[in-house]
C-alpha cells in the first residue's frame, strides 16, 4: 500500500526553512523519521510536491517515488 507524504509549502512563515528538513530532538529530520516509520509499517511512501532541496537531502538513500506539484508556488492547497 502506498502512502502520500505532502511536502508542499515554501516555509515563508518560518523564514524560508523547509519544514520537512527540520531536525527533531533526536537529530533526525521530520522527513527521514516519517519515511522510516512508513517503511517500518511495511508501506511505500510517495513524496508529493518535493522541492530540489528535499530531494538533495535524501541523497545517499533510495529515493521514494515522487510527484511534483502541478502548479508550483501555489501554496498548500495548490498541491491538492
Amino acid at each position: 500500500m502506498r502512502v502520500g507524504v505532502f511536502l508542499g509549502g515554501s516555509g515563508t512563515r518560518m523564514g524560508g526553512v523547509c519544514k520537512a528538513l527540520l531536525p527533531l530532538p533526536s537529530g533526525e529530520s521530520i522527513l527521514r523519521r516519517t519515511l522510516r516509520i512508513i517503511g517500518e509499517a511495511g508501506l511505500e511512501p510517495v513524496l508529493l510536491g518535493p522541492t530540489p532541496a528535499i530531494l538533495a537531502a535524501l541523497d545517499g538513500q533510495a529515493l521514494p517515488e515522487s510527484v511534483p506539484d502541478a502548479a508550483p508556488n501555489s501554496g498548500p492547497l495548490g498541491g491538492l
